[in-house]
């Protein structure tokens, strides 16, 4: 598993494993885009992998840009659900230590660079908010 796919990986990790968020999502967060599913379940998170920003010298030393998703009906859920949802993500992605020895990942940073903007897709009927946090790991 590249450095990169360890991010994705533990990220997913940790927003399954929180009652917030499992409570709106369940295990429906994909380690991709969501157009790359075929016929994704909502509500649901996406996560993409933007750039692999810098490689160091040091092998798999990375810094990458993670973009989060949240993807909620919007005949069943209104604003406050999904702002709820990003604040919890914030919670506990913004300046967290995501170490992960189980699949040998150590993170040094991870930091919230935007958040926003709240979109309705008109097409979809669904709420969508993007957020994108850097990460630096090993």
């Amino acid at each position: 598993m590249t450095p990169e796919e360890k991010v994705l990986e533990k990220i997913r990790k940790v927003l399954i494993a929180d009652s917030t968020i499992n409570d709106y999502v369940a295990k429906r967060i994909y380690a991709s885009h969501i157009s790359s599913i075929v016929e994704p379940k909502y509500p649901a998170i996406s996560l993409f992998l933007l750039s692999n920003q810098k490689e160091f010298a040091l092998r798999g030393y990375v810094s990458v840009n993670v973009q989060i998703d949240a993807w909620l009906p919007a005949a069943e859920y209104d604003a406050s659900d999904i702002l709820a949802i990003q604040d919890r993500i914030r919670t506990l992605l913004d300046r967290q230590n995501l170490t992960d020895t189980d699949i040998g990942l150590t993170v040094a940073q991870s930091i919230e660079l935007e958040a926003g903007p709240f979109m309705h897709e008109q097409d979809t009927g669904l709420f969508h908010y993007p957020s994108r946090y850097n990460v630096e790991a090993t």
